[in-house]
Parts: C-alpha cells; sequence; structure tokens
C-alpha cells in the first residue's frame, strides 16, 4: 500500500511465522522431510488404488496447499525488505499442533522491523484464533492501538 502511495497507520499480524522465527529448525527440516517421504507414499496409493475416498483426496489436497503455502513464505522471506511502520503481532500460545517446534517472541519479525512492535499473546492454537473469544480480543487490542494506547507484554 505505501508503495502505492498510501498511508498505513497500523499492521496486525496473525500468528504470521516467519522461517527465521522458528527456533528449532533442524528438528523441523527433519519432520518436513519426513512429511514428504508420507505424503509421496500416500499420492502413490492414492493414485494407484480405486478405494480411495472422497475424503482422503480432499486431505491430500488440503496438504499440498499447505505445502505450497510454505514455500511461497520461504521464497518470501529470504527477499523480503525490512519495514519501518507501526505493527501488532497476534501470537497463538498453544503450539501442540506444531509437534517439537518452538517459535521466537516475535515469529521472526524481529530482524524485520525497523521499529519496536507490540506483541499480544492469544490463549489458543493457530486455528482458533479467530474464534469469537478471540476476536474480542484482538478487535479491542487493535482499538486501543487505534488510540494511541501501547500494551507492554
Amino acid at each position: 500500500l505505501q508503495a502505492q502511495g498510501q498511508q498505513v497507520e497500523l499492521v496486525g499480524l496473525l500468528d504470521t511465522v516467519l522461517p527465521r522465527g522458528i527456533i528449532s529448525p533442524f528438528h523441523f527440516k527433519i519432520k518436513q522431510a519426513v512429511k514428504s517421504v508420507r505424503d509421496s507414499i500416500y499420492k502413490h496409493i492414492l493414485h494407484n488404488t480405486r478405494l480411495s475416498s472422497r475424503a482422503e483426496r480432499s486431505q491430500s489436497l488440503l496438504q499440498r496447499r499447505g505445502d505450497i503455502l510454505w514455500k511461497a513464505i520461504e521464497r518470501w522471506d529470504k527477499k523480503m525488505n525490512s519495514y519501518d511502520g507501526r505493527v501488532v503481532i497476534f501470537q497463538a500460545t498453544d503450539l501442540s499442533d506444531m509437534g517439537s517446534v518452538q517459535l521466537q517472541r516475535g515469529l521472526g519479525w524481529q530482524q524485520v522491523l525497523k521499529k519496536s512492535f507490540d506483541v499480544f499473546d492469544i490463549q489458543s492454537a493457530h486455528g482458533d484464533l479467530l474464534n469469537h473469544q478471540n476476536a474480542e480480543v484482538i478487535a479491542k487490542c487493535l482499538r486501543d492501538c487505534d488510540k494511541g494506547i501501547t500494551h507492554k507484554n
């Protein structure tokens, strides 16, 4: 938006993890490699059998979509420019769906952002960030930010 001449007052990031924000990349890479092999075997089985269900094919498509998204994020992370605007990061605290991966506070954005930023912990898993209760918490934080109220978290 700034490149188009528009003014940006605040950027809110909803649990947006950059690859550089992963503390244990070795374990994550192993997990990704195992997942890749598993997915290849799974695709082979689905392709060579007529017994596969629509639900299994749908799950395979969701996995591929996630893989494509992660690869795009990795490419973008490597060529990303720094940002000097105001940023608020909403970070999910429940990492149970991420296996052994640990994340930096700020999810890797501290290396990209020129100014200080606020991080708000949301007591939730990533997939539940926008449920009704969490959406209300996020909305209150954004309203406070709009009023110039900063939160030390």
